[in-house]
């Protein structure tokens, strides 16, 4: 038996054609978005075992600034690709706050509690993952790992000389010193887009905050800038 009262359907025709509209065009927005996120996770997963085997391959050959290479795109990547989960994320959050009055409105048109699908499932039940849950859980050990190899290619490059030889070091050196300029070119990057706007300057904490990020950014962006420019005249 259902928990709902029975009421009558007030809803006229045309009421009931926008609530059929609105229904379909929300779960096209999610069924889009939730689609992409699954995607998403497949090529990461493909990209992480091409990398996987580019870093064993490389360590094994003792090729270390490669392997350390390897090592920080992989980071980069699994950076990324987190940051693209948490904006699917969001967009199907909004698919889910339109669907959700939507089918509270047609559970009681047809006197069916279960048709409220969003709310039955929007706390999981004991020992349940939402996907959020677990692609951050998967995203965040990907690039803990090969963090860890970083750091091993760089103990192995520096720890035996036999094995890294100064042919060895030097292009090392150079990958770290490429990807220090990168990280604080987007670094800085991210404080400068993340300066709150002039409308939002309306507190003494605000201006602070706007100030303060501008500055680092300007800062952070502009030693990237100058650590890439040396590697390349140098180069040249």
């Amino acid at each position: 038996m259902s928990d709902i009262p029975e009421e009558e359907n007030t809803l006229t025709p045309e009421q009931q054609d926008a609530h059929n509209a609105a229904l379909e065009h929300a779960w096209a927005w999610f069924s889009l978005h939730a689609t992409q996120r699954l995607q998403a996770v497949n090529f990461f997963l493909v990209a992480t075992a091409f990398l996987m085997a580019a870093f064993v391959t490389a360590a094994k050959e003792q090729i270390f600034s490669l392997s350390a290479a390897v090592g920080v795109l992989a980071i980069c990547i699994s950076i990324y690709f987190y940051r693209m989960e948490r904006r699917v994320q969001s967009l199907i959050h909004a698919s889910e706050n339109a669907i959700g009055p939507l089918q509270e409105l047609l559970a009681k048109q047809v006197q069916i509690d279960s048709i409220r699908i969003v709310s039955h499932v929007e706390n999981p039940r004991p020992g349940e993952w939402k996907y959020s849950k677990v692609f951050r859980h998967l995203y965040f050990s990907t690039g803990c790992a090969f963090g860890l190899g970083l750091m091993y290619s760089a103990w192995a490059a520096y720890k035996a000389p036999s094995i890294a030889s100064a042919a060895n070091l030097a292009p090392f050196k150079f990958v770290i010193h490429g990807i220090l300029g990168v990280f604080l070119l987007f670094i800085g990057y991210e404080m400068i887009i993340g300066v709150p706007q002039k409308n939002e300057l309306n507190s003494r904490r605000n201006c602070i905050k706007h100030w303060s990020l501008l500055l680092l950014g300007i800062v952070s962006a502009t030693s990237g800038i100058g650590v890439i420019l040396h590697l390349i005249f140098k180069v040249l």
